[in-house]
């Protein structure tokens, strides 16, 4: 019945093709979906935040230890002066 309505319209046919044309590229983009990679390192604050922890970890121990050089600014003070 409505294939007889549209050939006497052809309003309805270009209703129809866009019908047809909108579902078609939908199915095409639907294809064509491209999935990202994500990178952890990247995306979030984690990596930041443990490398700055380990950082201040390294610092703080070498404070309590007093592992620091202290002989070298002092050299280097002596080659400048």
């Amino acid at each position: 019945m409505m294939s007889e309505i549209a050939a006497d319209l052809p309003e309805l046919r270009c209703v129809d093709e866009v019908e047809n044309l909108e579902e078609s590229l939908l199915e095409a983009v639907r294809k064509n979906i491209v999935r990202r990679e994500r990178f952890l390192i990247f995306e979030t604050p984690f990596f930041f935040i443990g490398v700055v922890m380990l950082l201040l970890t390294e610092w703080f121990l070498c404070r309590r230890f007093n592992l620091f050089q202290s002989s070298f600014p002092s050299q280097l003070m002596k080659m400048v002066i």
